[in-house]
């Protein structure tokens, strides 16, 4: 058997890997190239990389590995030394590193299983556990695919369907690195647009902040709410983790010093797109560490109208901001079989370009 070791790109797949070094050499979706590679997948490929560490790094109460996409199966070392599995190529993983981590040179490898090996293997573990086969196992024999997608976390389209060839992939999808701070960092932040009960032309902010650090901390912060620049509210709130290091935080504000513009779907009413810019920044008296995310939203008031009909029924259909409107659509599937050759400007292309 002979190895194969070529450079990789982050974030990316094993297959863009390949075809960027011209081990696969001719185009992915040329004829038949759906089964001529499909060795690829069967392999396990390992990734592999050495980075440095500053000690300033080191002496951060809390030193992760943050891993934003990982496709799929992989065990994640640093140092040689294990630090984690992940079975999931939906999820961020977070692991705590501070103790394998040195100054200066580090290794950190992912060594990946094949996904439709694995796939089949957790398909076999279930039958016989459980003397029940879970379907459907496998796509149409006209599809070319692989089976059992539904074992495994990971993008179904990968392993084939009625129009998408089968190419599973392996690799780092999304960003990875090393994250260090003493305090809490905001994970994410959900918004809810509504208008006032009191008042129901006052536009009012609903914003839930989704934050970790280690396990079982107390920790004050002071979370200042911005939009389009202007403050909208400053709150000193005290935290508490859980056992797995993670907590939240909501809060309800009137917009003020802002004329809010509500914003409709395209085609309903007149300038309907605006969008601001919300800023959530959560800051310490006694740290100068600052954690922020930054989203852009717009303001509208959605309703689901189910209102009698005679003889019997219900209407359903929705409106934006109290007005109508018919809520048309299409079906959107992937637009390509590698994430990473999904580009702004193929999909800014697909979803603007004139039809007629």
């Amino acid at each position: 058997m002979v190895a194969i070791r070529v450079k990789a790109k982050v974030p990316g797949s094993i297959y863009s890997d390949l075809r960027r070094e011209n081990v696969l050499k001719e185009d992915l979706l040329y004829e038949k190239n759906d089964v001529n590679y499909r060795w690829v997948s069967y392999d396990n490929w390992t990734y592999e990389r050495t980075f440095n560490v500053e000690s300033n790094i080191l002496n951060k109460k809390n030193v992760n590995l943050l891993a934003n996409g990982i496709d799929t199966v992989s065990s994640v070392y640093i140092n040689d030394q294990l630090i984690g599995k992940t079975y999931n190529q939906y999820i961020r993983y977070v692991f705590d590193v501070k103790n394998v981590l040195k100054s200066g040179q580090n290794t950190i490898r992912l060594a990946f299983q094949s996904a439709p090996i694995y796939a089949k293997q957790q398909s076999e573990i279930y039958n016989e556990t459980y003397h029940y086969k879970v379907i459907p196992d496998c796509p149409g024999e006209e599809s070319h695919g692989e089976c059992h997608s539904n074992f495994i976390r990971k993008m179904p389209a990968s392993f084939s369907w009625d129009w998408g060839p089968s190419f599973p992939t392996q690799g780092i999808w999304k960003p990875i690195g090393i994250e260090a701070f003493d305090k809490l960092v905001i994970r994410d932040i959900t918004v809810e647009t509504t208008l006032s009960p009191e008042n129901p032309s006052q536009w009012q902010l609903n914003v839930n902040g989704f934050l970790e650090s280690a396990p079982n901390q107390e920790i004050v912060g002071i979370f200042e709410i911005k939009l389009d620049n202007i403050s909208q509210s400053t709150n000193t709130i005290k935290f508490k983790t859980d056992k797995q290091g993670q907590t939240m935080f909501g809060s309800y504000s009137l917009v003020k010093d802002i004329d809010i513009t509500p914003w409709y779907p395209n085609g309903v009413a007149d300038n309907t797109q605006k969008l601001y810019d919300l800023n959530v920044e959560l800051s310490f008296a006694d740290s100068k560490e600052v954690s922020t995310q930054t989203k852009k939203i717009g303001f509208r008031t959605i309703k689901l109208i189910q209102n009698p009909v005679k003889p019997e029924g219900l209407t359903f259909y929705f409106e934006v901001n109290s007005k109508p409107f018919f809520a048309k659509g299409s079906n959107w599937i992937p637009t390509n079989v590698l994430m990473e050759d999904i580009t702004p400007e193929y999909l800014r292309h697909l979803l603007f370009q004139p039809m007629f």
